[in-house]
């Protein structure tokens, strides 16, 4: 995984997303590979609880890569949207609680 960070110590599982100089913003790579994570850790019974973060000092956060966004079709556009609302939705029905440790700007997509 190149923008999603992983560790799993002590039944906790550590969910970094790894993009500080787009301050943690949403490509299409970084929501395949945190989908497909999460996707994993539903099934993953040693997890007794999931903490999401961001790298870096700035930003939890500031939701859709927009840099990424202003050379998408509209097609391209629209499967960024369904994928971060799918990603988002596999995160609210894991099984584990999930917590945010939000350090910084939470913004847009950053936000949910």
């Amino acid at each position: 995984m190149n923008n999603i960070k992983f560790q799993k110590e002590q039944h906790i599982a550590y969910v970094t997303i790894d993009r500080p100089e787009s301050l943690n913003c949403f490509n299409f790579e970084t929501l395949q590979e945190l989908g497909a994570l999460v996707d994993k850790l539903h099934t993953d019974s040693d997890v007794r609880v999931v903490i999401f973060t961001g790298a870096g000092e700035k930003a939890f956060s500031a939701g859709a890569d927009l840099k990424e966004r202003k050379h998408l079709t509209e097609e391209e556009v629209r499967r960024n949207v369904k994928k971060i609302r799918d990603v988002f939705s596999v995160i609210a029905e894991l099984p584990q609680p999930t917590i945010a440790a939000v350090n910084g700007f939470a913004f847009g997509g950053g936000f949910d």
